[in-house]
């Protein structure tokens, strides 16, 4: 992990999260949050079916327990993260336990706590994905579906209703 203080004009490598963790978890994608943290969520190649997360509060020089988040049920699989405003954070990846099947968008209100809201994009084979937020507001989700091609969806936040029995 790469960390830079001064918009990029130099960096240095955190060493938090490099300790023997490559046969665990992988693919890290992070967001800072609206308190300042930095969430970071991580593909995790142990059992649980679940993204690995943890938080750091200095910036990425450390970061707190790795745990696997419950709301955030996958096969194998990279997942994109998004910080919006405030302390809406967004996720998205495959929703299946067994397969990469399912491309949906969760919807946290709490800076990641909890992931209340979904928005299924592809119910098809579907997998990497990648989101960025538009000067309009608006969220662009990038992701791979079906073998290989690519999707691009445009969505906003409102779209993402609450989920029942997650």
């Amino acid at each position: 992990l790469l960390i830079s203080d001064n918009d990029g004009q130099n960096y240095s490598k955190s060493y938090a999260l490099d300790k023997d963790l490559s046969s665990r978890v992988n693919e890290l994608q992070l967001a800072q949050l609206g308190n300042g943290s930095i969430l970071a969520v991580m593909r995790n190649k142990q059992p649980g079916n679940r993204q690995a997360v943890a938080v750091s509060n200095d910036g990425g020089k450390t970061f707190g327990p790795i745990r696997l988040h419950p709301d955030l049920w996958t096969p194998v699989c990279q997942g994109s993260v998004l910080f919006v405003k405030g302390t809406t954070i967004l996720y998205a990846g495959p929703r299946s336990t067994s397969s990469r099947v399912g491309m949906t968008v969760l919807a946290s209100d709490d800076d990641g706590e909890h992931f209340n809201r979904s928005m299924l994009v592809w119910s098809k084979q579907s997998m990497y994905s990648s989101m960025q937020l538009l000067p309009s507001g608006e969220i662009v989700l990038l992701f791979e579906r079906d073998g290989g091609n690519t999707s691009a969806v445009r969505f906003n936040t409102s779209s993402i209703k609450l989920s029942l029995g997650q």
